[in-house]
C-alpha cells in the first residue's frame, strides 16, 4: 500500500536519557531533519534520569532557541528506565498528545522516520506501531561480534503482528492508552531491563493492535564498549534473566517451559558445544548462548540481574 500523508494531529516524541549527551545531540539533530511532517504538531520531551549530572537537560537548554520544534526536559530523580519512560507517558497525558513516539538517546532516525511511522498508524489504525532499529558497526568490527546474537534487528513485513518487544522505535496511540487508564512501565524492571517487553506483553493482553512499519527506520551506532566480551556476556545474561521473569509474571506456563527447556538443552550439550569455542567465528556466539541460559536459571533461583545498577555510578548505559 502506498504511503500517504499522515493525519496524526499532535505528537509527543519522548526520549529517556542517562549520561549520553553526545548520543542525545546526534538524535536531536536527526529529528530536526525530518521530512514531510510540516503539517504535524510536534513536541519533543526528554526525561533526564541523572539528577546529578543533568547532561541531557544541558543539551536541551543549549539547542532550545534554535530547535525546529518545542523541546523540554524534566529531571527524573527516581533511578531506572521505567521511571524515565513513565515520566514520558505522564507528559503525553498532560499535554493532550494524540500520539506518543518513543526513541532511545543512542539512536539516529532516518529523515522520513516520523512520516513512515505515522503513515503506518493512519493506514492500519494501530494502537502500537513499531519499526526496525539497525545496528551500525565500524567496518573493522569482527564478524564474530556482529553475529554474537546480541545485536539482532527484528524483520517483519508491513502490517499487523501479535506483539513487539522493544521501545527504541515505537509509536503509541494515546487514545488507546487512555482507554486503559494509561498503563505504566513496571518499576521492578527499571534497573534490570526488560521493562519494554513486559509492558507490551501487558498491552497485548489488553487487546492492543500492533503493526510493523519496516520503512520507519532508526539506527544505533555500536560503541567500542559494547563490543567487549564483558558487555556481550552481561547483556546475554540479562536477557535470559528478564525472559524468565517476564514469563513468570504473566503466568506464561508454556513459554516458561519452552524457554527453560532450551536452556537445559544448551547446557546439556555443553561438552559438544565446547568444540565451538575452538573456532573464533563461533566462540563468542557460544559463550553468549551459555550466558543467556545461566541468566534464565538465575531467575528461577530468585535472582534479579540489575544490569543498569552499576551504570548509576560510573558508566553510560
Amino acid at each position: 500500500m502506498a504511503s500517504e500523508s499522515p493525519n496524526a494531529g499532535s505528537i509527543l516524541i519522548g526520549i529517556p536519557s542517562f549520561r549520553r549527551p553526545e548520543g542525545l545531540e546526534r538524535l536531536l539533530a536527526s529529528l530536526a531533519e525530518q521530512k514531510q511532517v510540516d503539517e504535524l504538531n510536534i513536541e519533543v520531551f526528554v526525561a533526564d534520569n541523572d539528577s546529578c549530572g543533568r547532561e541531557a537537560q544541558q543539551v536541551c537548554e543549549g539547542i532550545r532557541s534554535n530547535f525546529r520544534w518545542p523541546i523540554s526536559c524534566a529531571i527524573v530523580a527516581e533511578p531506572g528506565i521505567s521511571a524515565a519512560r513513565n515520566a514520558i507517558l505522564n507528559r503525553a497525558h498532560d499535554c493532550g498528545a494524540n500520539f506518543l513516539a518513543m526513541l532511545d538517546d543512542d539512536e539516529i532516525t532516518a529523515s522520513d522516520w516520523l512520516f513512515q511511522i505515522t503513515s503506518a498508524q493512519s493506514r492500519f489504525d494501530a494502537d502500537v506501531v513499531g519499526g526496525p532499529m539497525y545496528y551500525c558497526f565500524d567496518p573493522q568490527t569482527p564478524e564474530a561480534v556482529v553475529n554474537c546474537g546480541v545485536f539482532i534487528t527484528p524483520e517483519h513485513p508491513e502490517g499487523q503482528l501479535s506483539v513487539i518487544h522493544a521501545t527504541p522505535n515505537v509509536l503509541l496511540n494515546c487514545r488507546s492508552l487512555a482507554r486503559e487508564n494509561w498503563p505504566k512501565f513496571d518499576p521492578r524492571f527499571g534497573l534490570t531491563g526488560g521493562e519494554d517487553r513486559e509492558y507490551f506483553e501487558r498491552l497485548r493482553k489488553l487487546g492492543f493492535r500492533f503493526v510493523w512499519a519496516p520503512m520507519a527506520r532508526t539506527y544505533e551506532p555500536v560503541t567500542a564498549s559494547r563490543m567487549k566480551l564483558s558487555f556481550i556476556l552481561r547483556r546475554s545474561f540479562s536477557n535470559g534473566n528478564a525472559d524468565i521473569r517476564i514469563r513468570w509474571r504473566h503466568r506464561d506456563g508454556v513459554g516458561l517451559l519452552l524457554s527453560i527447556g532450551k536452556g537445559l538443552a544448551l547446557l546439556a550439550t555443553a561438552p559438544v558445544g565446547a568444540l565451538l569455542l575452538l573456532a573464533p567465528s563461533t566462540r563468542l556466539w557460544t559463550l553468549a548462548k551459555w550466558s543467556r541460559s545461566l541468566g534464565k536459571f538465575a531467575a528461577l533461583g530468585g535472582m534479579r540481574h540489575r544490569e543498569y545498577a552499576p551504570l548509576r555510578v560510573n558508566e553510560s548505559r
